[in-house]
This record gives C-alpha cells, structure tokens and sequence, in this order.
C-alpha cells in the first residue's frame, strides 16, 4: 500500500469511525438474535407449513418413480396404505423435498396438512384429522396411523406428524388473543373431516350403507363406503384407492378426471381473448361434430401440460385419429371416452355430488 492510499485510509477512519463501530454492534446484534431464533424454534416447536413450488410436469412422474426405484417398491407402499399411486401425493412431495435438500423439510419440527394448519392457527394445538391424512399415502389404513417407514426409509423423520385423531375431536379452543380480537368466548375447534370428498360423502342423503355415490368437479371420485380398508392384487391393478371416511370408515373409490381438461382449455382459450360462458360451451359442444375423434382423459400427458388444447391435439395425431382445430371440437372431446371405459354400471344408487358447478 502506498503511502497516500495509507494517509487517506488513515483519514477516512479518523473521520468516519463512528459507522465502523456501528456496523460491528449491528453484525454482533444480527448473530446473537440468529441464535435467539434458533432457540425459539427448538423451544416453541415452530411450525413448518409446506407450500409445493411450481414443479414441472416432467419432475412430477420423475419423482413417482424415483421413490419406487430407490426407496421402496410400488406393491409395497400400497400395501402399506392401499391408496391410489398419483405423483402430486403427499408422500413422492416430501421424496422430492428430500431430495433437494429442502431447507423447510430439515428444519420442521411438525408438518400439518392445510386443514390442521388452520385448526392450529385457530387454537395452538397441532393435530393430524384421519381423512385429510389418509389421501397422502403416508397413513397406514389397518393402524389407523401414520406409517413411519415410509418416511424413514427416504431419510425424513417419521415423528415429522403428530398424533392422527378421527374426525369430529376437538382440537382445542380459541386462544386468547383471537377470542379477545373477534369478541368470541373461548368456542371449542373441532377436526371436522378434512378432505372434501369425506365430508361430501358424509353428507349423502343414503337410507342404509347400500349405495355408491360420484363426486364430480375438477376431479371426480366415485366409489362407496365399507368399513375395513380393502387392499388386494386386484384394487393395486386397477389402482384403486382406500381413503379414509367419517366415523373411521373407508371410502372405497377410483380417482378419474373430471372437468379438469376443460378447465384448462377455458383458461388458455381465455388468454387468446376467447372468453365463453358455460351455456356457450354447452351450446358448442352440441353442434361441434361427435365422436370423431376419443381421448383417454386420465392419460398422463393431461396431468399439467404447459397447453391442454396442444396435448389434446398432439394425442389425437399420435393416435391415428382427426385432429380437431376450433374450440368446440376441443371442448367437446373431453366427454368422448373409448367405448371401452363407458360400460354400463349396475350397482345399489348412485348419489351425485357436484362440486363448484355452474348450471
């Protein structure tokens, strides 16, 4: 260092010292409260909420996979939990979690699923409600309890859910500071069932258990209610799933698409400056040209492609049929199945729940 250069640090510091003084008090200040939090955490039990980024539709089989090839086979986690293998599970997010050295997954000390994440915001108490919990295919359908290994044998620690309560268990009540704030008593919280589909069909007008019921909307579920979990050779290859239900039972059901193709292709006709109402494309549909050509609605390449109109037509080329080009073909075409999966049902009746429909 130069002579002059040295004078003018020398200045500079006679000068300015005061702000070095004042940025080392604010480094000390800045590591003492890092370790403040730290133990705040440990001690509080802190609550972790998950919240999956954008994953790309690739990542979303990749990760399915990844988890049967290195973690444990498919028979076997079904087995386990008798649940419908689908790549948005709770159970392939956390792999995926885990995989990339997620910071929120290594410093949870609890994960809750939404509707507990909300009863213990309400409350401060943390519980895992069975229904919610059982469609992560972490929930082991016989035990009624979340099944460890699973987590454990992917490198996540199976204490990471609490205790699974049935629904209708009260939770706790209103803290303080919420019952002071809205003027309320201290009203107890309770677990109701926290999946849509179990309180939907809780809510099915049946005179006795003999009935199957359709709950339609984005994704439609149709199935029924028994008591016991029914894992067999047989619902693994049809990829039948076992979810749990008010009072402990077990909703027998399959997972199809429901409106989701359409859904989708009304958001993107949307950007394009296409806007419909439902009765337009009811009205489309009708004098579009029918069966011309057939999708498949639950083939993976519909599962969150970057343009639902362009998977449609990229399926109907691939498969040898007409490839449609207006917007009423294409509406059209999600009600067009193979013959082979419109075979007519007979069962004991059959109760319709129509979720978020516009009529």
């Amino acid at each position: 260092m130069s002579n002059v250069t040295k004078r003018a640090v020398e200045q500079s510091f006679r000068n300015y010292w005061w702000i070095y003084i004042v940025v080392a008090v604010l480094l000390c200040l800045a590591w003492l409260y890092a370790f403040y939090l730290k133990d705040k955490i440990r001690d509080n039990e802190r609550l972790q909420i998950f919240v999956a980024g954008e994953i790309s539709d690739r990542d979303l089989e990749r990760r399915t996979e990844e988890y049967f090839a290195k973690v444990m086979p498919r028979k076997e986690v079904y087995d386990l939990t008798g649940i419908q293998v689908m790549n948005f599970n709770s159970l392939y997010q956390l792999y995926a979690m885990q995989r990339d050295h997620s910071s929120p997954l290594k410093a949870a000390v609890r994960a809750l699923f939404m509707p507990d994440a909300l009863s213990y915001m309400l409350t401060g108490k943390m519980a895992t409600e069975y229904t919610i919990a059982s469609t992560s295919q972490i929930l082991n359908p016989r035990t009624k309890k979340m099944e460890a290994k699973l987590l454990e044998k992917m490198g996540v620690k199976g204490s990471l859910f609490g205790e699974v309560v049935p629904t209708g268990t009260v939770v706790g009540t209103l803290t303080d500071a919420l019952a002071a704030e809205t003027g309320l008593d201290k009203v107890p919280v309770v677990a109701v069932a926290g999946h849509d589909t179990a309180s939907a069909v809780a809510a099915v007008p049946a005179s006795d258990e003999k009935f199957a019921y359709l709950s339609s909307g984005t994704w439609s579920l149709m199935g029924i209610e028994v008591k016991d979990p029914v894992i067999t050779d047989e619902t693994a290859a049809l990829n039948i799933t076992n979810e749990g239900g008010v009072e402990g039972t077990t909703r027998l059901l399959k997972n199809i698409t429901g409106m989701w193709i359409l859904e989708q292709c009304i958001k993107e006709w949307k950007k394009e400056g296409a806007e419909y109402s439902y009765p337009e494309i009811v009205k489309m549909a009708g004098e579009a040209t029918p069966f011309r050509s057939f999708i498949d609605p639950d083939d993976p390449s519909f599962a969150n492609p970057p343009s639902m109109a362009a998977a449609i037509r990229n399926y109907c080329a691939a498969s040898g049929q007409p490839v449609p080009q207006t917007h009423a073909d294409q509406g059209l075409l999600p009600q067009n199945r193979p013959e082979s999966s419109a075979q007519p049902l007979r069962t004991d009746p059959l109760h319709l729940r129509i979720a978020g429909a516009q009529v």
